[in-house]
């Protein structure tokens, strides 16, 4: 174990080390958001072919998400999200739609949104 300077910060050496290991699930998490990212650009796209209004949030420390109004005063979020080995989309209280077919969903959220 080595000690850092600071109030009770240390650092075990192990493998590749911890700065090592971050980095390492920093470049999974890139490719996991990378996904979610494209899933959700091809949905924008279907979107405003639909003449539907939205945009993406790409909070800090969060996975980006699409806004869709439904309302003047009112929004509907989208997540990409990945369950034994699927991707969906999942907006609303429960709705989802598997990311091979946005256009499909594109029309489910407009109709939400109208």
């Amino acid at each position: 174990m080595v000690r850092r300077a600071g109030p009770g910060a240390r650092m075990e050496r192990s493998g590749l080390g911890q700065a090592d290991a971050l980095r390492a699930r920093w470049r999974d998490d890139l490719a996991v958001t990378g996904r979610r990212l494209n899933a959700l650009f091809l949905l924008v796209a279907d979107l405003r072919l639909l003449g539907v209004t939205c945009w993406m949030v790409s909070p800090g420390n969060a996975d980006p998400t699409l806004r869709v109004r439904v309302a003047p005063e009112r929004e509907l979020s989208v997540l990409v999200i990945e369950a034994g080995g699927r991707w969906s989309y999942v907006w609303g209280k429960s709705a989802a739609m598997p990311i091979d077919d946005p256009m499909t969903a594109a029309a489910l959220i407009a109709r939400a949104a109208r």
